[in-house]
């Protein structure tokens, strides 16, 4: 089966046009059936994100929410061109 998440996808999410290292995690609600993230960027503008959520520069997509942290996984090519994935963390920011 044919991956076709980003044959159609044109349109960025301002969430997908900023680097991984200036959004900060802000809170974790976990609800009876899912666990969401408030996550903020550097402007103070805050955004609700979820498992699958894409987030960051490099194509990355949200992979696990922790009680403290956000797993992102990104796409990533070797020197010779083979794909594999790349995780970054994002921890909860404590004031």
């Amino acid at each position: 089966r044919l991956n076709m998440d980003n044959a159609f996808r044109k349109v960025l999410t301002p969430l997908e046009k900023i680097e991984l290292s200036q959004i900060r995690l802000v809170a974790v609600i976990e609800l009876k059936n899912k666990t969401i993230a408030m996550v903020e960027e550097a402007s103070g503008k805050g955004y609700e994100v979820g498992v699958g959520t894409f987030i960051g520069k490099n194509g990355g997509r949200i992979s696990k929410i922790q009680s403290d942290r956000i797993v992102v996984s990104e796409p990533v090519r070797d020197f010779k061109g083979k794909l594999s994935e790349r995780i970054e963390e994002i921890k909860l920011h404590k004031n």
